[in-house]
């Protein structure tokens, strides 16, 4: 079966469907490029958690060092300092987690379309 486009052009109905496997193809490649980019993204960003987290932790036990030598009045100080030092970390904690789970979510059904579509080809 041949179908004339408006270019005067025949192209053959298996000419049509290799064309548009090609674009499948490059579309779901493309869309694997989308989740390759978002795990390097995920990676990067648990790095830059996990140095929050580290330079967190230096700060609590500088606070703790530094407890020894304060004198009372100062304690409290220092117990502020370390609530403050916690509730960051429960923060950054709470937002790695959300966003992980939120990214991947969204990888695992990139990753499932771009499979399921691979499979019908």
């Amino acid at each position: 079966m041949e179908q004339r486009l408006a270019t005067n052009q025949t192209v053959t109905l298996g000419e049509l469907q290799s064309r548009l496997e090609a674009n499948q193809v490059a579309k779901l490649e493309e869309q694997r490029e989308i989740v390759s980019s978002t795990a390097a993204l995920l990676n990067h960003r648990v790095d830059h958690v996990e140095l929050e987290y580290s330079a967190m932790t230096n700060q609590v036990q500088d606070v703790k060092a530094a407890v020894l030598d304060f004198k009372v009045d100062k304690l409290k100080a220092a117990n502020a300092s370390l609530e403050s030092a916690n509730t960051s970390l429960e923060f950054a904690n709470a937002s790695m987690v959300k966003m992980l789970d939120e990214s991947s979510r969204n990888a695992h059904m990139w990753y499932t379309e771009a499979e399921n579509r691979l499979s019908q080809i």
